[in-house]
């Protein structure tokens, strides 16, 4: 895995797509301008159904949603993501951003939270790291499940496989 690094912060070596779950406008601007001229898309839906669909059709590296949206929360939204092959790291964003609120969205799986209005350091952080980290769990799964290690390969062959009896 190869990246480049911008000026600012490290990013993904291809294009990624950022999810922005009913963010307000004004956050979503300063999100857009934040990726501008950087290998991130950012596409906007406005609810965890839209969100669920979209996730669906395309692949997306990172969803950052509000912590409430008009059906449902952030934790819906996590557990209709949780069911996806490869399920992109979820970030909450939150004016209201708090121990609590970071502690629960750490505890059941979601990758971060950022307060709002946004920072561009913290941005491009938690987004690469964000990134970084399933790409990394995604390449694990894939290596789990690949025919020659599932059955041993050549790490039978090396003595690191699994042995029977």
């Amino acid at each position: 895995m190869t990246m480049e690094t911008s000026p600012n912060f490290p990013q993904p070596d291809q294009s990624s797509t950022v999810l922005a779950v009913n963010l307000i406008d004004i956050d979503c601007i300063s999100l857009s301008r934040i990726l501008s001229g950087s290998r991130w898309v950012v596409k906007k839906v406005d609810n965890c159904r839209q969100a669920l669909t979209c996730s669906g059709e395309a692949p997306v590296s990172v969803v950052l949603c509000e912590a409430r949206m008009p059906d449902g929360s952030w934790d819906t939204l996590m557990d209709g993501l949780r069911d996806r092959p490869a399920p992109p790291a979820l970030i909450v964003a939150s004016r209201m951003a708090d121990e609590r609120l970071w502690g629960e969205v750490l505890n059941l799986g979601g990758y971060d939270v950022l307060a709002t209005p946004f920072d561009r350091t913290e941005v491009l952080r938690a987004l690469f790291l964000a990134w970084s980290t399933r790409e990394r769990t995604s390449l694990g799964k894939r290596m789990v499940n690949h025919p020659s290690v599932a059955g041993g390969g050549a790490f039978a062959v090396a003595g690191l496989g699994s042995s029977a009896g």
